[in-house]
């Protein structure tokens, strides 16, 4: 299924990583800190998935400009440099795609110091064609933006791409784009979203379509 594609278009944080430990420990630890409080629900729908610009306004909406600035540095600056492993099973996934010349983009609002610690570490760097972060546009998700962007860097149709998503946010800015989308590590998808599938991660995945 997967090889009728041109391209297919990862998120990194919670799709190719599973950095949700990662992510909520910096927000967590900078908002106790600032006397903040973020429930199980902020993450799933403010944060994983999300700009730091958004949820900055959404959860530290009355602080100043310049404290929200600081905060985000404070939580970049512990985010950064936190390994965090590969879920199960992407690798094969990666390989079975370059292998049968679909092209790979990676679509995140993360940063490029903390995308290269992770390429770097992880040794991924030769799977991807394009890399947009979260400086390469205006708007992030849900806005499909980044994920158009990626296409058409990558010189192929959105139309003619798959996009593998796991948060809300995400999953909805690649119904947006207008490619298909399948989630993978997430959790109950609302009936909104229209999705090709949903899996725990790569491996039900690859067993599924016999990779």
């Amino acid at each position: 299924m997967l090889h009728k594609y041109e391209a297919a278009l990862f998120d990194m944080d919670g799709t190719l990583i599973d950095s949700k430990p990662a992510i909520e420990l910096a927000w967590k630890t900078v908002a106790i800190k600032n006397g903040v409080n973020i429930t199980s629900d902020d993450f799933e729908k403010h944060i994983h998935g999300r700009s730091g610009n958004y949820t900055l306004s959404y959860l530290f909406s009355d602080f100043t400009k310049f404290e929200q600035k600081k905060i985000k540095e404070d939580v970049d600056l512990i985010e950064e440099s936190i390994p965090s492993d590969l879920i199960k099973g992407v690798i094969k996934t990666l390989i079975y795609l370059k292998e049968n010349n679909v092209k790979i983009g990676l679509v995140t609002a993360s940063w490029p110091e903390r995308i290269k610690f992770i390429l770097d570490y992880h040794n991924l760097h030769d799977f991807f064609s394009c890399v947009i972060n979260r400086n390469d546009v205006i708007n992030g998700k849900p806005d499909p933006e980044g994920f158009q962007l990626c296409a058409k860097k990558l010189k192929v149709n959105i139309e003619n791409c798959i996009i593998f998503e796991d948060s809300f946010s995400g999953l909805e800015a690649g119904i947006r784009s207008g490619a298909k989308c399948i989630g993978i590590n997430t959790s109950q998808v609302p009936k909104s979203i229209n999705l090709i599938a949903t899996y725990d991660n790569y491996s039900t995945l690859n067993s599924r379509l016999k990779i």
